[in-house]
């Protein structure tokens, strides 16, 4: 990582928004934002989440982190790691916390994995001429 200043890591990560390492920066310190908003635990560290989304996966569907800002139309990547609450309200620890694709914690919100998986279930038996063929550009696992 390149030396920062001092004074300020905030400062150094609002300028360089695109680096990879301060995409992590950011999950980790709004995650702990939130927490303390909210008064929750929060005991996960940024190297705690660098170890899981730096090359990592979804701990919920496999695919691939991609720490690329996003489609430049000011929406997020739907494939960029996102810190979720496995059990919402309980706080970000270790036990309780898990890194996955922004797109499944979307999908998720306040419900539960079982949730996901009933929803996707019906996306894979709607009709391509209702739904549209699917488009599957990411290696499977």
């Amino acid at each position: 990582m390149p030396s920062k200043p001092q004074k300020s890591l905030g400062t150094w990560y609002g300028r360089n928004k695109e680096n990879p390492e301060t995409r992590v920066y950011r999950l980790w310190n709004n995650a702990r934002q939130r927490a303390l908003q909210k008064g929750l635990p929060f005991s996960i560290t940024l190297d705690w989440v660098r170890e899981r989304a730096e090359g990592g996966a979804c701990e919920a569907t496999g695919i691939p982190f991609d720490l690329s800002v996003g489609n430049g139309r000011g929406r997020g990547n739907p494939f960029s790691p996102s810190l979720d609450q496995r059990v919402p309200g309980l706080g970000y620890t270790k036990e309780n916390t898990a890194v996955v694709c922004w797109m499944y914690n979307c999908a998720k919100g306040v419900g539960t994995r079982d949730d996901v998986l009933k929803m996707a279930h019906h996306l894979v038996l709607q009709s391509p001429q209702e739904a549209g063929p699917p488009v599957l550009d990411l290696p499977i696992h």
